[in-house]
């Protein structure tokens, strides 16, 4: 009886497997690896085998694991760039990632527009990220996912986690948007995972503590970091510098100490920071005058001390606001 019963909780887990956009997320039951290996073999150690080839009977199309066993791998909502070509030198045709999967060596291939073939066919090259959805459970575990306001579809069996509260996709681009949703714990430094796929990382207005681990410098594609209103302490650590393409940096209100990172002046994409009503003391470092696209520097209600560096003097930053023991400008 125990066997029959773990035999239709499997099967009714299989069945309710959705894709992205309410497509059939399942595994190919004709897809094999070269060994002879199934889907359901890949699914027990999905993180490595998912990265395997194989075959449907003795055709080469959809030979990655990934592609075939979606389910398997959790790669429901990757797709391929629907806009990338490739023109051949043989026929002279623009050719799609649909041609590209149809031969694992073709994934080497530059397209038009200057991008690889493996990162912009992920699906049909079998790069997608795995593991995504193991990632965002240890933020949910780490941050007390039990006790969120709304945690509709999080961790659920066979749903996509492109439809989980608070996940946005774009492609195979994701936004963690969890605003005001009764967050407590602490972020994880595994968040740092997602570092080819995450572009904005917003946990405003919640009851997040601990500190900004350092592996949130890995998080190089994002453009957004949003942790204002929490009761995040400790050091910003220098490892920030490395989110190269951060934009907006919202930390204010927090309980955040000692000095502002030099390495903050390596975002030259940065048009936002704000660290007001943080305990944050020190100078400020003169490499934010470096940043010609900053349009707001807010560090009001901290501890920092001493004289406004000439060189964000000279930036001219339109919109500049400090405390009123600090020498200002001439």
């Amino acid at each position: 009886m125990r066997s029959i019963i773990h035999l239709f909780g499997l099967t009714a887990m299989i069945l309710s497997a959705l894709a992205y956009d309410g497509k059939i997320c399942d595994d190919n039951s004709k897809w094999k690896t070269n060994g002879g290996k199934s889907c359901a073999w890949v699914r027990k150690k999905h993180a490595k085998r998912c990265k395997g080839w194989g075959r449907i009977g003795q055709r080469p199309r959809e030979r990655g694991a990934q592609r075939a066993c979606k389910s398997a791998c959790g790669t429901c909502s990757c797709v391929d760039s629907q806009t990338w070509k490739f023109k051949s030198k043989r026929t002279r045709k623009n050719m799609s990632c649909e041609w590209i999967g149809k031969k694992k060596k073709r994934c080497e291939k530059i397209g038009r527009d200057g991008t690889l073939a493996s990162s912009a066919c992920q699906l049909s090259c079998n790069t997608c990220p795995i593991g995504t959805a193991e990632i965002l459970m240890t933020l949910y575990h780490s941050t007390g996912g039990k006790s969120w306001t709304n945690k509709q579809n999080w961790g659920k069996p066979g749903i996509d986690y492109c439809d989980w509260f608070g996940i946005v996709c774009e492609e195979n681009i994701i936004r963690i948007v969890l605003v005001d949703n009764n967050l407590s714990g602490s972020i994880p430094p595994k968040i740092g995972n997602l570092s080819d796929q995450l572009a904005t990382l917003d946990l405003s207005k919640n009851k997040i503590s601990g500190t900004l681990p350092s592996d949130i410098g890995r998080l190089t594609f994002a453009t957004k970091l949003n942790i204002l209103e929490n009761n995040i302490s400790g050091f910003i650590p220098s490892e920030i510098g490395r989110m190269e393409k951060l934009r907006i940096v919202h930390l204010r209100d927090n309980n955040l100490t000692g000095s502002i990172p030099s390495e903050i002046g390596l975002l030259e994409l940065a048009t936002v920071i704000n660290l007001r009503n943080n305990n944050i003391s020190g100078t400020i470092p003169s490499e934010i005058g470096k940043l010609s696209s900053l349009n707001a520097l807010i560090l009001t209600e901290n501890d920092i001390t001493g004289t406004v560096p000439i060189e964000i003097c000279d930036v001219n930053i339109n919109n500049v606001y400090l405390d009123d023991t600090l020498e200002k400008c001439a």
